[in-house]
């Protein structure tokens, strides 16, 4: 299940691209906010829920590790090497620590871990043309850091943006070929199909 905040269009698509391309890192702080609140009211925590933890803190977050205890690891989708470069910093990073800061306010064990790592994908999902393009823009180009650290876990892949659904496919069969359970998907917003566009 994909859980989507709002629609790709009119001004939820300028302020993603301003702050995804543009540098508008002033947003970092409302899409967090917006994250969290999708996981407060997606019912995704009672899905997840554990057992009441003694701490209400978050689990440490680390952009490559995690503890062994850690029950649910919160994913960001990546992003090719030369957007990284392009924007100087994983975009996705800031609100996959707030949604894991969330689940963990709710009680369930969450970290929030770069796990995935593309490999020679060229162009940007939104400006391929065709969902057999996107397809193909990722298809074996998507794999696990360590896949000891996925192995056994259960893991919430976020995105910021769902065209067709093929990133978030892409980063389930790799997670699942790591041997972790891929438990759902959140995404700032969603492009509309052709005919309500």
């Amino acid at each position: 299940m994909i859980y989507v905040a709002g629609t790709y269009q009119g001004h939820v698509r300028r302020a993603i691209l301003s702050w995804k391309d543009h540098g508008d890192t002033e947003c970092d702080k409302a899409f967090s906010q917006i994250c969290r609140q999708l996981v407060a009211g997606s019912g995704i925590i009672e899905t997840l829920q554990t057992k009441p933890q003694t701490l209400s803190q978050p689990m440490p977050q680390t952009e490559h590790q995690t503890g062994s205890q850690t029950q649910i690891l919160v994913v960001p989708a990546p992003s090719s090497p030369k957007s990284m470069r392009t924007r100087g910093r994983r975009h996705l990073w800031p609100l996959a620590k707030a949604t894991a800061a969330e689940l963990a306010a709710a009680g369930v064990e969450a970290c929030a871990v770069n796990a995935l790592r593309t490999r020679h994908v060229q162009g940007k999902a939104v400006e391929t043309h065709s969902a057999l393009g996107r397809a193909a823009r990722l298809d074996g180009q998507l794999e696990v850091n360590d896949p000891g650290l996925i192995a056994g876990k259960k893991v919430l892949i976020l995105d910021d943006i769902v065209t067709t659904g093929t990133t978030m496919r892409r980063c389930a069969e790799a997670i699942r070929g790591a041997r972790g359970s891929v438990v759902g998907g959140l995404a700032l917003a969603a492009v509309p199909p052709p005919a309500e566009r």
